[in-house]
Parts: structure tokens; C-alpha cells; sequence
């Protein structure tokens, strides 16, 4: 073998060593690439794991990915080959076990609450053995009284609750106006089915019985309601 085709050969064998130096630093990138992208969207971090009383159904909720920047957290709640997928608002916080709770009701029916900082919480409803097991519901989680008002003679009142509901598809709080006989049970005159956060509640007596209701908001009126206590 002469010189030259020592070299040829040589230079062969340096590209062939190179080329498989790019494939293996090719493939590891792409590994690496591959893993991060599964640790971010798909990788699941157990939250709570949950049985029931007899041990024959177990809810499993675990966290999806990992939130982007002050973004929702990806929520995946199971149970068998059964699952339903959340979202839930934790102001970019990694959630862990004290956003969510499971309380078995009986062996095959759960309450599944998810609490977020962002968020009022989410109820969603267990029952085993259908094939949809995981339905959202809505619970009045609180209710409170934000205004009052007694008739001139004290004989009528009107009350004006705030209701908050789990949140879902409906809204989240609403003002519910009720009235009857002061010192009785009081019935309801009203709900207003929208939010009405940060407003404010006026109730204005034009004779015993009867009243002006108004729902401002920055001093601007949302909503008026006429009340005839001779007719309720």
C-alpha cells in the first residue's frame, strides 16, 4: 500500500469517526431535548392518592407537567382507567397536597375539591362504576348577609345575601334579595345570576311598603328593583 492511499484510507476513517461523533451527539441532544419536554407537559407528579372506606375504588390526582410562568397548574384526577383533567389557578405556586382533598361519602361515591390561590374551589363528583365517573358539580360554599333594611313601621324587611358557589360553568357569586315580615322566615324575591363583585346595595323605603332596590357599581346604577310588600 503506497502513501497516498494510506492517507485516502486515513482520511476515511477520521470522517467515518466524526460522522458517528455528530449521530451520538445528535441523538443525545434530541434525548435530551425529548426528556425535558416530558418532564414539562406530560410527566405526573403524584398530589394525593386516596382509597375508599372498603378499599375497592382509589382515587389517584396527580399534577401534570409543570406550569409555564405564573401559568395553571395541569391537573389529571383518576381512578382505574378513568380520568378527568383540571386546571387550577395557584399564581404559578407547584401545588401539593393542600390544594386538594378527597372525602368519601361511601365506597363509591367521592367529593373531589381543588383549591388554588387564584380561584375559588372546584367540586367534582365521584361515582364508580359508570363510565363516566367524574362529573363537576356546584356547592354554595358560603353565604353571607350584605345588607339590611327594616320598613318604617317595622312591620316588612328586606335582606341581601351574597351567595359564593364552587366554581364551574355557572357563575361564581350572586346576590340573592329576600323580604317578608319582620321576625318571620323570609322569601325570596330575586337572584341575580351574574357577578357582582366589588358592588354596592342600596335600599330605599318609599313607604311601609313599599322599597326601591338598587345594585350600584363605581356609582353607577346595574340594576333597579321594585318592591311591593302588599302583594307578596
Amino acid at each position: 500500500m503506497d502513501k497516498e492511499q494510506r492517507f485516502t484510507g486515513a482520511k476515511r476513517s477520521g470522517l467515518g469517526c466524526l460522522l458517528w461523533a455528530v449521530i451520538v451527539i445528535v441523538l443525545s441532544i434530541a434525548l435530551l431535548v425529548g426528556k425535558f419536554y416530558y418532564d414539562i407537559e406530560y410527566k405526573e407528579r403524584t398530589l394525593l392518592l386516596s382509597s375508599s372506606p372498603d378499599h375497592a375504588n382509589t382515587i389517584e390526582i396527580v399534577e401534570k407537567g409543570v406550569p409555564s410562568f405564573f401559568g395553571p397548574s395541569s391537573i389529571r384526577i383518576k381512578s382505574g382507567d378513568k380520568q378527568i383533567d383540571r386546571r387550577l389557578k395557584n399564581d404559578g405556586a407547584r401545588p401539593d397536597e393542600s390544594n386538594v382533598d378527597v372525602k368519601w361519602n361511601r365506597d363509591n361515591t367521592a367529593l373531589i375539591t381543588l383549591s388554588g390561590r387564584e380561584q375559588r374551589p372546584e367540586t367534582i363528583e365521584f361515582n364508580g362504576g359508570g363510565d363516566h365517573p367524574f362529573t363537576n358539580v356546584q356547592l354554595e360554599l358560603e353565604s353571607e348577609t350584605v345588607a339590611t333594611s327594616i320598613s318604617p313601621d317595622q312591620t316588612y324587611m328586606i335582606e341581601i345575601r351574597e351567595t359564593i358557589r364552587s366554581q364551574g360553568e355557572k357563575p361564581q357569586e350572586y346576590l340573592t334579595i329576600y323580604y317578608g315580615r319582620y321576625g318571620s322566615e323570609l322569601k325570596e324575591f330575586k337572584k341575580l345570576d351574574y357577578l357582582l363583585r366589588y358592588s354596592d346595595q342600596t335600599i330605599e323605603w318609599t313607604s311601609p311598603t313599599h322599597a326601591t332596590v338598587n345594585i350600584v357599581r363605581n356609582d353607577k346604577i346595574l340594576e333597579t328593583m321594585y318592591i311591593d310588600l302588599k302583594k307578596k
